[in-house]
């Protein structure tokens, strides 16, 4: 499904495509109930490290072009968030639907250059209709 969908997007541009690949840190909290990030703040280090390392590994076998990216979503990430940067990644998106985008696109843009700042859909697009959808990315292009 994915190599088809990707095949046809590539296809209707000349421009480089995003692809996905969910990892091991979203791959495990999918699969099994509460493996995610502990409940109590006292064992959040545990599990942040073994994040790491795991995000870490699994970019380990990636070519200097490619660029990594990571991506969080549905949560609040203050906390964590030399956590993430320690997962040395190229690119970190940070999921934002649940806040005023507009605002929040405004106010990072006085500490991100223009140009290192970029706008993407939501991942959450995945559970909505077309017309949803098609609304939300009009918007982005907007924004």
């Amino acid at each position: 499904m994915t190599v088809a969908s990707t095949v046809h997007a590539q296809s209707l541009t000349q421009k480089p495509m995003k692809g996905m690949l969910t990892g091991p840190v979203t791959i495990l909290p999918w699969s099994f109930v509460r493996e995610g990030v502990p409940l109590r703040r006292g064992r959040w280090h545990v599990y942040l490290d073994w994040a790491t390392r795991a995000f870490r590994i699994a970019a380990s076998v990636l070519g200097d072009t490619t660029q990594i990216p990571t991506h969080r979503c549905y949560a609040q990430f203050n906390d964590i968030l030399p956590q993430i940067a320690a997962r040395d990644a190229d690119v970190i998106t940070i999921e934002t639907s649940r806040s005023d985008r507009v605002k929040l696109l405004q106010k990072a843009s006085t500490v991100i250059p223009p140009a290192n700042l970029w706008l993407n859909p939501d991942c959450g697009l995945k559970t909505r209709g077309w017309a949803e959808t098609e609304a939300a990315l009009r918007n982005m292009l907007a924004a």
